[in-house]
């Protein structure tokens, strides 16, 4: 990842009593790709109470990082997560909630091109 121009990372937490798993993860930036250890995989399983890194990064200054994972598990449907670092510098991390899971989304840390936020899934029960 030496000559990521941007970078996105999620830190994920699943603070719920069941164990989702990726449905898809798909780096979807013109130049995204996967940082070497942090790519989800189909079917990972992300148990109760343990936290995952996922990130991508781009090498063109002029392109955006993005991806976005897709979760299935509890609930009337995907957990869907996206991520992305645009040119301009500003990121975003998006998660959508279902009838069972909050996902909730903060920014931990982040300066232009260099963006980490955390996702945190909790029961609304």
């Amino acid at each position: 990842m030496t000559d990521a121009a941007r970078t996105v990372e999620v830190h994920l937490t699943n603070s719920t009593n069941v164990d989702p798993s990726v449905r898809s993860a798909v780096a979807d930036g013109n130049n995204s790709v996967w940082i070497a250890g942090e790519q989800p995989d189909s079917g990972q399983v992300v148990k109760q109470w343990d936290s995952v890194v996922w990130g991508v990064f781009t090498p063109a200054a002029a392109d955006a990082a993005s991806a976005t994972v897709s979760l299935a598990g509890e609930g009337n449907s995907a957990i869907d997560i996206s991520l992305t670092n645009p040119p301009n510098g500003t990121s975003a991390v998006t998660a959508s909630s279902n009838d069972e899971i909050q996902a909730t989304v903060t920014q931990l840390d982040g300066v232009d091109d260099h963006a980490v936020w955390q996702v945190v899934l909790s029961l609304r029960r």
